[in-house]
C-alpha cells in the first residue's frame, strides 16, 4: 500500500486544482497508477504555472513525482544529492514497488541458474565401440579424479585427509548433482567469492568486485565419495570443494553457504 498526498492537484490528479494538499491515505498500485497516468495527461503549460506534484511514502521510503513531457520525473526524498529520473509510468511503479531496485541489485548467478534450469540435454546415439572407448575412459578419468581428490584434500583440507575416495555409480550420478546444484557465497561483500553448481555437471566461479560486474570463471567438476562425504572434483587449480552438508562447501579453505 502507498500513502499518497497531491499537491496542486485535483483529488484524481487528472487537473491541477485550487487544493494546495489533498491527502489520499493509503492506496493500491493499481490506484497510483491510475492516478499517474492521469498527472502525466495535465496540459504542460499548468506544470510549468502551479508546478503540481505527487508526494507517495512506501515502506520506510520517499519519493516526489512532477511531469514534463507526458513523462514523469522521480526523486528520492531520502538521497537529495541523486538526481531526478524521467521514467514512464511503468518504470515509476517499478521502482515504487521496489521491483527495479531489486532487478539492479540482482546477484549475477540468478540468470546463471535460471539458464541452467532451462538447458535440455541432448542425447547423441553412439555405437557400441564408441561406448565401450567410453567406458574406458571413464574408468581411467574416475582413478584420476580419485587420487586427485585425495591430494587435494590432504593438501588444504587437513581433517580430511585419511578419507577414501571412490567413485560415483552412474545410476546414482544424477541425483548426487541434483543434490548439490545450487549457489553457495562466502559473502557478498567486493572480495567475497561465489559457487554456482549446476546439475549438469558445470561450475561457475565468481568474486564480487564492488562496482564493477564479477569476475566468473567457467568450469567442470566430478562428484566423487571421500569416506562418508562428498567431494566435487574440479578442473581448476583449487581442486577438490567438500560437501560438508547440504547446505555448506569448503573449497580453497574457504567456507561457501547454500543461498538458492
Amino acid at each position: 500500500m502507498y500513502r499518497v498526498t497531491l499537491i496542486h492537484l485535483s483529488p484524481d490528479a487528472g487537473s491541477t486544482g485550487a487544493e494546495s494538499r489533498v491527502d489520499h491515505g493509503k492506496m493500491s498500485g493499481g490506484e497510483l497508477r491510475e492516478m499517474l497516468v492521469n498527472f502525466c495527461a495535465i496540459d504542460e503549460v499548468e506544470h510549468a504555472t502551479i508546478e503540481p506534484e505527487i508526494r507517495v511514502q512506501v515502506r520506510d521510503e520517499s519519493y516526489v513525482l512532477r511531469a514534463g513531457h507526458k513523462n514523469l520525473v522521480l526523486y528520492d526524498v531520502l538521497d537529495r544529492a541523486a538526481p531526478g529520473q524521467v521514467v514512464s509510468v511503468d518504470e515509476a511503479m517499478a521502482e515504487l514497488d521496489g521491483t527495479a531496485r531489486a532487478a539492479r541489485t540482482a546477484l549475477p548467478w540468478q540468470k546463471l541458474q535460471a539458464e541452467a534450469r532451462a538447458a535440455v540435454p541432448v542425447v547423441v546415439p553412439v555405437s557400441p565401440r564408441a561406448v565401450l572407448g567410453r567406458r574406458i575412459a571413464l574408468g581411467v578419468a574416475a582413478l584420476v579424479l580419485i587420487a586427485a581428490a585425495a591430494f587435494a584434500h590432504w593438501w588444504w583440507e587437513p581433517d580430511v585427509a585419511e578419507l577414501a575416495g571412490s567413485a560415483i555409480p552412474p545410476e546414482e550420478m544424477t541425483a548426487v548433482q541434483d543434490s548439490v546444484a545450487g549457489v553457495y557465497l562466502t559473502g557478498n561483500e567486493p572480495g567475497d567469492h561465489g559457487l554456482v553448481i549446476m546439475p549438469t555437471g558445470e561450475l561457475r566461479l565468481f568474486e564480487f568486485r564492488g562496482t564493477e560486474a564479477p569476475r566468473v570463471v567457467h568450469a567442470r567438476y566430478q562428484p566423487v565419495r571421500a569416506g562418508p562425504a562428498l567431494a566435487l572434483v574440479t578442473d581448476q587449480p583449487g581442486g577438490v570443494a567438500l560437501v560438508r552438508n547440504a547446505d555448506t562447501l569448503v573449497y580453497c579453505g574457504e567456507t561457501y553457504v547454500r543461498v538458492r
